[in-house]
């Protein structure tokens, strides 16, 4: 429950109002002059759900005005389909959810083992996996970019100096000692987190046995809990643990499931010895190498939700909305870091089957071979395909010692490698101090954009909607508002709905909470959080759009 307070705050629009004819009506930017009045009493989650759509004029929730968009805008008007590939995990493509919007490839036949239309991917009928071969496998936990960092050149640069090294091979050897660094960091946390774990664990099973008495079926409840009598007999230290545990909304399945992937974490992803990639038997320093991989899209949905939660944002229909956008899911990422080859060739690939837009709900730190991502982002451009992909959930300012990839920034000299990328930072329905996701990272150098990317229904591959939050949220969000702008004004090149999505969001001027290690109660303007300081918004973006698809 949350009970909206009056706005106090003064939040700054485009300099220049457009009005323009469209469908023989007149319509403006959204302006939003304060003090307004907001919604009196509290927000339920009924008043909270498909916030994402709403309209800060309308409704007082800073979402995207996609509600408005259609009713006006967009009305009586017909779109044409669109593209959007989706480089994730697996997806579960036979959900009914999606029936009628994942991509198919019409020049390939399915199950006949053979390439016919001649692209290099056999039986690619729905997209590719670059994590699986024809056995059936899959990767499904890798390394994380900075152990296969310190595995290639840990012999070449172990114990070495940096006095000793010589310049050709500098670059390469400061790589490595961040790495190292960064490795030893995260496997020493990630031991600490498994003792810990198994700690509360331990004692939950232990109050679990102790009061199996007063709940044989294990269900807590305040109310027996303070039924119990605690006096003498040892019981106190056991309700105050099953209480910690309904106070956090915790579970035994949810301490396991936690347990489970911090000894994945140091069983695989942390693990220098351990190479998920020889069941590919490609070369990850070849990119021309492009035989391997999969058609089977589906095999590990289940164990990594990632793919198909991104995909049901971007499928998501507004009040019953015809659909103008068909996913092509694109494996490339695993428990662990995606592979620059498999992010470039998934580019590649996603290009020359038909997407205009490319949704990468991923990132990381380090990055091995970016000269392939950078490449590809180029090829992308030249073919007017727009690529957006998220800011990362670390709750930090990301500059050059805190750097994640893809980017289409080089670390050198900053300067943009193409003008098709767009990287977006998390906000949510608080229109205050707030309204930056407490997670999502944000830069003025390295950060376009921010979009809704809190409590956000998302689907599962079982099936269930549920709430959903994190920056890729918003990448996926904003690749759906792309794909709508292209449906309707199908010439714009990549570069012009970059930047449509950027000029035409909300600019937000007041302090937000930014808190370090150093400063807790650091603040920031909103408007200093990105390159255009602003929150996205499909209204105004529409309205951009038409006015420059008609110069």
């Amino acid at each position: 429950m949350r009970v909206q307070k009056f706005l106090k705050t003064v939040f700054s629009v485009l300099a220049i109002l457009l009005a323009f004819s469209c469908n023989q009506k007149k319509y403006s930017r959204i302006q939003v002059s304060l003090p307004i009045s907001t919604k009196k009493g509290p927000l339920e989650n009924e008043n909270l759900k498909n916030w994402e759509y709403k309209d800060i004029e309308t409704d007082t929730l800073p979402g995207i005005s996609l509600e408005k968009a259609y009713a006006t805008i967009l009305k009586n008007k017909q779109p044409e389909k669109v593209i959007v590939a989706v480089l994730d995990s697996e997806v579960d493509i036979n959900s009914g959810y999606f029936n009628g919007h994942i991509w198919t490839n019409a020049n390939e036949i399915a199950e006949n083992n053979i390439d016919d239309d001649g692209n290099g991917y056999i039986d690619d009928v729905n997209g590719w996996n670059f994590l699986g071969n024809t056995k059936g496998e899959n990767i499904t936990n890798a390394n994380y970019e900075y152990v296969r960092i310190v595995r290639k050149y840990n012999n070449q640069f172990r114990d070495k100096k940096e006095s000793e090294i010589n310049q050709e091979l500098l670059p390469a050897f400061l790589k490595y000692e961040r790495a190292k660094i960064k490795l030893e960091s995260e496997y020493t946390k990630v031991t600490r987190r498994v003792k810990f774990g198994e700690k509360i664990l331990q004692d939950f099973l232990n109050a679990k046995e102790a009061l199996k008495e007063y709940f044989p079926n294990g269900n807590y409840t305040y109310e027996k809990l303070k039924e119990i009598d605690t006096v003498g007999n040892g019981l106190s230290k056991h309700v105050l643990e099953i209480k910690s545990v309904l106070d956090y909304n915790d579970s035994e399945e949810n301490m396991r499931r936690v347990l489970n992937d911090y000894g994945n974490d140091i069983k695989y992803r942390l693990n220098i010895k351990y190479n998920a990639r020889g069941i590919l038997q490609d070369s990850l320093d070849d990119i021309s190498n492009k035989s391997y991989g999969s058609e089977m899209l589906f095999k590990k949905a289940n164990n990594y939700t990632h793919g198909t939660r991104m995909t049901s944002v971007i499928l998501s229909m507004v009040n019953n909305q015809a659909n103008e956008i068909e996913v092509m899911p694109v494996v490339v990422e695993p428990h662990g870091d995606a592979h620059d080859k498999d992010i470039a060739l998934g580019i590649r690939y996603a290009v020359d089957n038909g997407a205009k837009v490319i949704n990468m709900s991923f990132g990381k730190e380090f990055s091995m071979y970016p000269e392939m991502v950078y490449e590809a982002l180029k090829y992308a451009e030249e073919k007017k395909v727009l690529i957006i992909s998220s800011s990362g959930n670390d709750g930090k300012e990301l500059n050059d010692n805190f750097y994640k990839y893809p980017n289409d920034q080089t670390l050198d000299n900053q300067e943009d490698i193409s003008d098709n990328f767009l990287k977006v930072g998390a906000s949510t329905y608080s229109v205050n101090k707030n309204i930056k996701a407490y997670f999502s990272n944000y830069s003025s150098l390295y950060v376009d954009l921010f979009a809704p990317g809190y409590e956000i229904y998302s689907l599962f591959p079982n099936g269930e909607r549920k709430k959903d939050s994190g920056t890729s949220i918003s990448a996926a969000l904003t690749s759906k508002v792309a794909a709508l702008i292209y449906a309707y004004y199908p010439n714009l090149t990549a570069s012009q709905v970059k930047h449509i999505l950027m000029d035409s969001g909300l600019e937000y001027s007041f302090e937000v909470s930014t808190p370090t290690k150093e400063d807790k109660d650091k603040t920031t303007p909103f408007n200093q959080l990105s390159k255009s300081g602003r929150v996205l918004n499909a209204y105004n973006a529409l309205i951009m759009a038409d006015s420059i698809s008609r110069k």
